[in-house]
């Protein structure tokens, strides 16, 4: 499934710079960074206080480290949404559903270095390790992550 998403990235990215010939992401010189977001929920029998102890966590900081390390983007974040009335106001005046607790996000310059990256035995053995330990507090089919152009 993996190798996969690495294909359909790739035939993404290299139709995006046929399709458009204005884009930044055409040219030889200038790349769009890729940008890679991940929007967390939790799973429902865990409660936020608990959801925010394992996101804190000593363990879970070592993973995301480890991902860092073998995925070597040029810029991350691991976030938790803030618990402010504000977003809930955000959410009342747009009409969105439930909100994410946490955001995860990676940023790369080269399509093809992110994806040489991905596929590497190191980075499989990572995100299966993530995925076990996310499995815990997070709902993944709640969850929703995809790939953007950033400029």
């Amino acid at each position: 499934m993996l190798s996969v998403l690495t294909r359909r990235l790739e035939k993404c990215y290299l139709e995006s710079r046929r399709s458009n010939p204005t884009s930044p992401i055409q040219t030889q010189t200038e790349v769009a960074t890729i940008r890679f977001i991940n929007c967390v929920r939790r799973r429902q029998d865990v409660s936020v206080e608990d959801f925010r102890r394992y996101w804190k966590s000593p363990e879970f900081k070592a993973l995301y480290d480890r991902l860092v390390a073998i995925l070597e983007p040029h810029r991350c974040a691991r976030n938790l949404t803030l618990q402010v009335g504000a977003n809930e106001l955000v959410r009342e005046e747009r009409g969105s559903g439930e909100a994410f607790d946490a955001t995860i996000e990676f940023w790369w310059s080269d399509a093809k270095q992110l994806m040489q990256k991905y596929d590497s035995p190191e980075a499989l053995s990572i995100r299966e390790d993530m995925l076990a330990y996310q499995e815990q507090f997070i709902d993944m089919g709640g969850c929703r992550a995809f790939f953007t152009e950033y400029e």
